[in-house]
């Protein structure tokens, strides 16, 4: 069984292919994959995407916004996702390869996106709930009463 654990910096189209097969499985996502598509093109020079593969085939996925002029100290992880047979060593490994990535680029701090329990994360991978919080509202129809 081979386990590989790399930076996608020259995808190739079964790599994106196989990001994007992975990113439909999201649970809660907000874009289609067609959007997700477009935007890691569009991004491509400014973000990060770290991948697990397990025998060649992907099993779990980040994707790592780097600092920016808005906040050039801050990196942020809006998508991570991983799969059956990645266990959490794994995961961790992608993890500290990607904090590399965004140390590198000058950032001293990042946030995640997560679904999951907090106090999950907190225990398997030292980081703590921010003292920002996302707050999220629906507009019911897509229309403002």
């Amino acid at each position: 069984m081979e386990i590989k654990i790399e930076q996608l910096k020259e995808p190739s189209l079964k790599d994106v292919a196989d990001v994007l097969n992975m990113y439909k499985k999201i649970p809660g996502r907000s874009c289609s994959a067609a959007a997700y598509f477009e935007y890691l093109f569009n991004h491509w020079s400014t973000l990060g995407l770290f991948v697990v593969r397990k025998n060649g085939s992907l099993i779990g996925f980040a994707h790592v916004e780097g600092p920016n002029m808005l906040d050039p100290k801050f990196a942020y992880m809006p998508f991570t996702f991983t799969g059956r047979g990645c266990g959490s060593k794994r995961s961790k490994a992608m993890l500290k390869l990607a904090e590399e990535w965004m140390s590198e680029r000058g950032a001293t701090k990042w946030a995640m996106q997560t679904l999951r329990n907090p106090k999950v994360l907190e225990r398997a991978y030292g980081v703590t709930v921010a003292k920002e919080v996302l707050m999220e509202k629906e507009i019911p129809n897509g229309k403002v009463e």
